[in-house]
């Protein structure tokens, strides 16, 4: 029989959560893989040398990781146990009580990593494991209902309760029985897009669950985890060099490229655990636009489909197995038309298996139909190569003035192997110069025959080819052109291909390229206008008048920078058209006169014919004259300037001015002062206003208070202060069109000169919360009567007078936020931060009491050392009946208009689903408003409204052990064997810092060296070894850091071990123990410890064996071993045997182990112990199921110090049967030695691996 894996518990994986005390004192238990029950905190490490480093890697006085009761038994298992994207996976959860009396209330919740309820199946779900919760959907067609799996109910009756949680799911299981047990199952889909990938992160499917008995405490929590495989499919494509002219420039159109299209499957090192073979490749390709399938002359290593209709080609590559690549070769011909002449390229090629997940619910039965998702091929093209092109368009000179000549040289190049003839060049003339006449070179086959601007000219011509595509054959054409002042410097030269042209070459994507003579228009030519004022007060572009009628001279200058004249120049001045006002010429006033006065509309003045010199020769030319302006106050009235040029333009260009306006505005000054710039909602404010006439006149006018809105918000009018106003009560006017707020206006008086009004009013600040700004604006305004119409109109003050009051609410917002991640591993250390903001601009809030709720199992762990304005621990609650950790802090002081940030350090729990943490915050003294900022996550909790924020908990680091056997037939005595342990971490957020790996070996498998070479990622680290309680073997590594992932993908990191098999006759196990005081590192869900399988024996009877094994096997003076003599009986009735051990001379007998089969002390003579009246026990079962009965004895031996070093000793077991009929004995593996060395102490060393 040949030796192979075995697991302690066939078919079952099952997850424990054990007790970790982190900074109390007590020794940590690293993370064992067992049943949820005591007997599981038991199986730990039996070493501890670790723990100090954990402890002061993180302090707490917070951090028990609690398992549950002991009392009730809680399992889950997930199969399948490797998950192929898209397919539904099933969780069973078993439970047991086992305690003596009946359990009420029982209730199991099960939560689950990306989880989420929808309403329809759909690829692409933003969960990766969902079920389907909808009413439209028919209950007898919904295969994943969220809820107990029909037919799956094992006890007692399981009912769904209704829950808000959208990423749980709760379940009454009501009364269980003493020693009774049940069991049942969910069903869940899963998201057909998180298949493996090249440079992403391996990916579990996780789950937890929690068992209630009639509390909100769990008794009992476990959570399991399924890894998601599939092929890592890798596809690349190149280009064969030797199928191209140039294949390091590209190809020309007709030429026939071969591509090679390799698909590679998980081929980096190391190889990953989530990859598999991949069977049933297939590989699609679609055809480049523009190309043509070529069939390949000699056989192809793999079968295709060519499918023209739809532009590919399928190949069925066969299987692919992991860490192997396949080669296919396809040809392609560019054809000579214009479908992308850049590239060849086929961006849309991919490669699936039956591996890969269904793309489609409807499957086609059409075995040429790919129905499995495909993985893209990386983008590859092979750039088109044109045979000729234009290479450079040059002028010379590049910049002329009108009227300059330039030579236009046209460069052309062939790169095409073969001669071109009968090709045609044409280049069209730039409108701005024309042709002169027998300038070309060679000579044009077609010329412009006139003499105009523009028009063609072109060339007929053959070019040679070239064998060397960096040195093409090169041709120059030349013109020469007389440039314009008028058209545009635009041309451009292309290619012509005649009809009957007497070679063939790919000529559908050849190109025409720009290039012209630039003509340059100096400054000097542009003609400026320029209108002023003779008025000194101004604001912006408008002057200012102070009174009715007053003359204006306005003068107009014509700036002509160029050496020549400009002749028949038109000006047109337009005055305004406005009612009430107007501008009166003043006869006789305008310089030169006219040569029309206007009367129409506003009237005008415009003069015809000018010839404006150039103003080198007296300055720019000048027009003056004068107008009389009366009209409304306040009133801006304003004319324009506009120059027309000839028709010809003469090469000249004109820059207009802007607009020249007047404005009649007598001196009122304005004056406004609040009592307060700050204040609370619904807090009075007073204000002053006053109006003082600064003129020589008298006017009516009164005063005007405008309140602007904020939003939807007004200050509210109150009431006048009557020891400070005139008149009667102001109008108070809400919501007056084209005003957006209240205007209060008091009654309109005569004011002389150097007169005043004064007048103050109280305003009241809304009610309620501060606008978002919390600015109210307030501006002064003059009620005004026109002298010159007798109109009425509010005149504002430019720039406005106005004052602001800013609006103190007291208001608090506050969110929270998980730092630089979404998603954290099972007790994995990050950052929540607290965000506190005062919305007050003058206040600080003082003393603020922050609760923050922490997930179910999160623990605080301590204040983060980065950015946080809180230094101190918070005061810790722990009586919640839900469990949940309460934090509070009490913040000194929030200053005005600051934010306050809180940011600690937490621990993840031991389940995996999205867990949310909860924020409240309170005034004492009850004068602030504390409320969840806007846009944050804002969630209710009774009576009380909080802000939330939610992480993903998921199994983001693993460990996976697992033996690699030798050939032969089976495992025997003195054979050696591989143990290999990887572990992976896929969080991208956390390096595992002080990592400790604890393997233990049960007696009889013997460890004879660290390998080193077997992996990139070896670990080089010796163990250190120790000895178990149970005489087994236990090698320790500490002060291991395993990085973060990387950014696409995963680190991992794995230790290789030699081990030799002892004198031993049964089974031989392992475990592993991954601890780090940065989170929980299991095993991943589809491996167990591993253990071997020795050489069956067969069915032999008749036969006592016995075998002698120590532990170690290599010792030094003064140190304990462990001896261990093992019988077994393979005979249908028991035996009674007596077990005589010697000893050689310098080892003594020190005392019996507690798991000895045989507890009793041996009688002792000398060297010599002896054990009576042994019981061995028969044989049990039958067939392949037949086990001897065994019987082991373990006894504990010390070396003498003195004892002479580097040789063995040897020590024996003979048995004296007390039965008759006498058995046979086979006792060829009762003898052993031990060799006593010295100096076999491990030195420790921390060592990070990177």
């Amino acid at each position: 029989m040949r030796a192979r894996f075995f697991y302690p518990s066939r078919g079952l994986i099952v997850i424990a959560l054990v007790c970790m005390l982190v900074g109390s004192g007590v020794p940590v238990t690293p993370f064992v893989q067992s049943n949820f029950t005591a007997a599981a905190s038991s199986a730990v490490l039996p070493v501890t040398p670790h723990t100090d480093a954990l402890l002061q890697a993180a302090p707490s006085d917070e951090s028990e990781l609690s398992q549950g009761s002991s009392d009730f038994f809680l399992e889950m298992e997930v199969t399948p146990q490797r998950i192929r994207a898209g397919d539904p996976i099933t969780y069973t959860y078993r439970y047991r009580n086992d305690t003596a009396t009946t359990a009420t209330n029982v209730r199991l919740v099960a939560s689950w990593a990306d989880f989420g309820k929808q309403g329809e199946r759909t690829g692409g779900s933003a969960a990766d494991q969902f079920c389907l919760e909808d009413p439209d959907i028919d209950p007898a067609e919904n295969l994943f209902p969220c809820d107990v799996l029909a037919g799956s109910v094992v006890g007692p009756t399981i009912t769904k309760e209704e829950t808000q949680a959208a990423t749980t799911l709760s379940f009454s299981i009501g009364d269980i029985g003493a020693g009774q047990s049940g069991e049942f199952q969910i069903v869940l889909d899963t998201n057909r897009t998180i298949y493996p990938e090249v440079d992403s992160a391996q990916l579990q499917l996780s789950g937890s669950a929690s068992l209630f008995v009639d509390s909100a405490q769990p008794v009992a929590e476990t959570t399991i985890a399924g890894l998601v495989v599939g092929p890592l499919f890798s596809l690349t494509k190149a280009l064969n060099p030797e199928s191209v002219l140039y294949p390091d420039e590209g190809m020309f159109a007709g030429e026939v490229a071969e591509l090679i299209i390799t698909v590679g499957n998980a081929v980096e090192d190391p190889l990953r655990a989530d990859a598999m073979d991949a069977t049933n490749v297939i590989v699609r390709e679609v055809l480049p636009r523009g190309s043509e399938f070529v069939t390949p002359t000699a056989p192809t290593d793999f079968p295709f489909l060519y499918i023209p209709e739809q532009n590919e080609i399928r190949f069925f590559v066969g299987t692919v197995p992991r860490g192997q690549q396949a080669e296919i070769r396809v040809q392609f011909r560019k054809l000579n038309n214009t479908d992308d002449c850049n590239n060849l390229e086929n961006r849309e090629y991919l490669a699936t298996s039956d591996e890969m997940p269904i793309a489609v619910d409807n499957l086609d039965p059409d075995a040429n139909l790919i129905n499995t998702i495909g993985i893209a091929g990386e983008r590859f093209r092979v750039p088109l190569l044109l045979p000729v092109v234009i290479t450079d368009i040059e002028a010379t000179p590049e910049r002329v003035q009108p009227g300059q000549q330039s030579t236009i040289s046209i460069s052309v190049a062939s790169f095409y192997p073969e001669a071109i003839t009968n090709l045609q060049l044409v280049y069209d003339i730039q409108t701005s110069g024309y042709y002169i006449t027998e300038t070309a070179t060679p000579e044009p086959s077609l010329y412009p025959t006139d003499i105009q601007p523009g028009g063609r000219i072109g060339w007929t011509f053959d070019i040679d080819g070239t064998d060397d595509y960096n040195a093409p054959t090169e041709l120059t054409f030349q013109l020469t052109i007389s440039t314009t002042v008028q058209g545009r410097d635009t041309a451009a030269a292309r290619f012509i291909v005649l009809e009957d042209e007497t070679s063939v070459f790919p000529s559908a994507c050849l190109e025409s390229r720009n290039g012209a003579a630039r003509v340059e228009r100096p400054d000097s030519d542009t003609i400026d206008i320029e209108k002023t004022v003779n008025v000194e007060a101004r604001a912006g572009n408008v002057y200012l008048l102070e009174d009715q009628g007053e003359t204006v001279r306005f003068t107009i200058l014509v700036d002509n920078p160029s050496n020549r004249p400009l002749v028949d120049l038109e000006i047109l001045d337009t005055f305004p058209e406005i009612v009430g006002g107007s501008f009166d010429y003043v006869e006789g006033s305008a310089q030169p006169a006219p040569d029309e006065v206007l009367t129409t509309e506003g009237g005008g003045l415009r003069w015809r014919g000018l010839t404006i010199p150039p103003s080198t020769d007296s300055g720019p030319f000048e027009i003056t004259y004068e107008v009389v302006v009366t009209g409304e106050e306040y009133y801006d009235f304003c004319n324009v300037v506009e120059g027309m040029l000839p028709a010809d333009n003469q090469g000249f260009e004109l820059r207009q001015p802007r607009e020249v306006c007047v404005k009649i505005n007598p001196d009122i000054e304005y004056i406004k002062e609040p009592a307060t710039q700050a204040a609370l909602p619904g807090e009075e404010v007073k204000f002053d206003l006053t109006l003082i006439n600064n003129t020589n006149n008298t006017y009516t006018l009164g005063l005007v208070d405008y309140m602007l809105e904020n939003g939807e918000s007004v200050l509210e009018f109150v009431r006048v202060d009557s020891s400070r106003t005139y008149g009667g009560n102001p109008n108070v006017i809400p919501d007056l069109e084209e005003f957006d707020g209240t205007l209060v206006l008091w009654d309109r008086v005569t004011v002389g000169p150097g007169g005043r009004l004064d007048a103050s009013f109280f305003a009241k600040l809304p009610d309620g919360d501060c606008p978002s700004n919390g600015i109210y604006r307030n501006q002064v305004l003059m009620d005004f009567t026109s002298p010159q119409t007798g109109n009425n109109y509010l005149v504002e003050r430019t720039p406005p007078v106005e004052v602001e009051v800013q609006c103190i609410n007291r208001v608090v917002e506050f969110d929270q936020r998980v730092l630089d991640t979404t998603e954290v591993g099972l007790e994995d250390l990050f950052t929540y931060e607290i965000r506190l903001r005062n919305r007050n601009g003058v206040e600080a809030m003082n003393n603020a009491r922050v609760e923050f709720i922490m997930p179910r199992g999160f623990l605080y762990d301590s204040p983060s050392a980065n950015g946080s304005d809180m230094a101190d621990r918070p005061t810790i609650d722990t009586t919640r009946p839900d469990g949940r950790h309460v934090l509070t802090w009490s913040v000194p002081s929030i200053e005005a208009s600051q934010q306050y940030l809180i940011r600690f350090v937490a621990r993840a729990g031991q389940l995996v689903g999205t867990q949310q943490a909860l924020l409240r915050v309170t005034d004492p003294a009850n004068q602030w408003l504390l409320q969840c900022r806007s846009g944050s996550l804002c969630v209710p909790e009774g009576d009380l409204v909080y802000a939330a924020s939610t992480v993903q908990v998921k199994a983001l680091h693993t460990a996976e052990p697992r033996l690699i056997l030798p050939g032969g037939d089976c495992l025997a005595t003195g054979q050696n064997l591989t143990y290999q342990l990887s572990l992976v971490n896929s969080n991208q957020n956390t390096e595992y810092t002080n990592t400790t790996i604890g393997v233990t070996l049960s007696l009889g498998l013997r460890y004879t060296g660290l390998i080193t070479d077997a992996s990139q990622n070896a670990i080089l680290l010796e163990p250190e070894e120790s000895l178990g309680p149970n005489g087994e073997t236990v090698l320790t590594w500490q002060g291991l850091v395993i990085p973060e992932a990387t950014r696409n993908g995963s680190t991992q990191r794995d230790v290789f071990i030699g081990l030799e098999i002892g004198n031993v006759l049964e089974d031989l196990t392992t475990r592993v123990s991954v601890i780090s005081p940065d989170g929980l590192i299991p095993l991943k869900e589809d491996v167990v410890d591993p253990g071997v399988e020795l050489c069956d024996p067969g069915n032999q009877t008749n036969v006592l064996a016995v075998a002698l094994e120590p532990n170690p096997a290599i010792a030094e003076p003064g140190d304990e071993l462990v001896y261990q003599i093992e019988l077994l009986n393979f005979n249908t009735f028991q035996l009674n045997v007596n077990a005589r051990a010697v000893l050689p001379t310098p080892f003594s007998y020190v005392a019996m182990l507690n798991t000895s089969g045989v507890t009793a002390p041996p009688d002792q003579s000398g060297q010599q112990l002896t054990w009576n009246n042994i019981t061995v026990p028969p044989r049990t079962g039958s067939g392949d199921d037949t086990r001897a009965g065994r019987v082991v004895i373990l006894y504990r031996v010390l070396i003498d110090t003195a004892t002479e070093i580097d040789q063995n000793y040897s020590s024996g077991v003979s048995i004296t049967q007390n039965q008759a009929p006498q058995v046979e004995l086979e006792d060829d593996r009762s003898t052993v030695n031990v060799f006593v060395t010295q100096n076999l102490e491990s030195v420790y060393l921390p060592l990070v691996i990177r």
